[in-house]
């Protein structure tokens, strides 16, 4: 049986231990690789280029290791990406991506900018750098990302990083202070730094709570969202 005209690959929490097999870097109808909670290892190849047709890479919480490779870029259709353990500098050519809508690279090993080209070619939605080491200015990330700051406000983590700058005023409703914890060179226009550590002491249990039901509904929403459009896309 031809695998050619395979569009989904799902690994996802499987058993199988190793790296991905060359072949499945020839399966060029595939829309959707999940390889998340897996024991997967290596490197993600250059190879991921011919993977055209690609639209979700979910790769998160397995053992990938290595840089993510600058031929990722070339990948026009993704929009969906979840990494971790990857380690050095974001390629710069993937802010020519127009695609992109979701970018989560918790628990990477990434340092340097986030690049604040990142979304200025597309229309970037959600954005997690939860507890990497990316050194930024973010009014000038957040300006070029005005579809990040428009949507629903649980939708922007950078909490422990090395980010620096101040926000606008007209962008602190619409952000919470919690996703900045870890970062102490950030200010806010309205306070001060000292003011925002008070803020972060003083914070309630049920304040806590609250988020915590907000994260898991983001974190619930996107993967609905993810599953129509590739269900569309592969129908269509």
């Amino acid at each position: 049986m031809s695998l050619q005209k395979l569009p989904w690959l799902e690994l996802f929490k499987n058993k199988i231990a190793g790296q991905i097999p060359l072949d499945v870097w020839n399966l060029t109808s595939l829309t959707n690789q999940d390889g998340s909670y897996s024991l997967l290892t290596g490197a993600i190849l250059d190879r991921i280029a011919r993977l055209e047709n690609l639209v979700v890479l979910h790769l998160q919480n397995s053992s990938f290791e290595g840089p993510m490779p600058s031929a990722i870029a070339n990948l026009t259709k993704l929009y969906d990406v979840k990494l971790n353990k990857l380690n050095g500098n974001i390629p710069s050519t993937l802010g020519r991506n127009s695609s992109l809508l979701q970018f989560d690279v918790t628990n990477n090993q990434f340092h340097g900018q986030i690049l604040s080209t990142l979304c200025a070619q597309g229309e970037l939605e959600r954005l997690i750098l939860f507890n990497s080491t990316f050194t930024s200015n973010v009014q000038e990330l957040c300006g070029n990302c005005s579809s990040l700051i428009q949507i629903l406000v649980f939708t922007f983590n950078c909490s422990y990083n090395r980010f620096s700058g101040r926000f606008a005023a007209r962008s602190i409703d619409l952000l919470s202070l919690d996703w900045f914890i870890g970062n102490p060179d950030i200010c806010m226009a309205r306070s001060n730094c000292h003011e925002m550590d008070v803020h972060h002491s003083t914070r309630t249990l049920t304040k806590r709570v609250i988020v915590s039901i907000v994260s898991i509904a983001a974190a619930f929403f996107p993967h609905r969202i993810t599953t129509y459009r590739v269900d569309k896309q592969v129908r269509g």
